[in-house]
């Protein structure tokens, strides 16, 4: 990730975050563990998993709990 797209994931965060930190930390890990087309992961720690892979999914709880929710 390009320190561009950081600052405009800082500038797009929602309002409803309470932990940026959290939310910024899990937005990487989703964005590290997109689908490769295939219907798996693309990061090599998820090799042979289907997508989504536990830590995509972690990271939607993240995102979530980052939220206050």
């Amino acid at each position: 990730m390009s320190e561009t797209h950081r600052s405009d994931a800082v500038t797009d965060r929602p309002d409803e975050v309470t932990d940026p930190l959290l939310w910024k930390l899990a937005l990487e890990v989703a964005d590290a563990h997109e689908p490769d087309g295939q219907g798996g992961c693309q990061n090599l720690l998820c090799a042979g998993e289907p997508w989504p892979c536990t830590a995509w999914n972690n990271a939607q709880r993240a995102l979530r709990a980052a939220q206050g929710d």
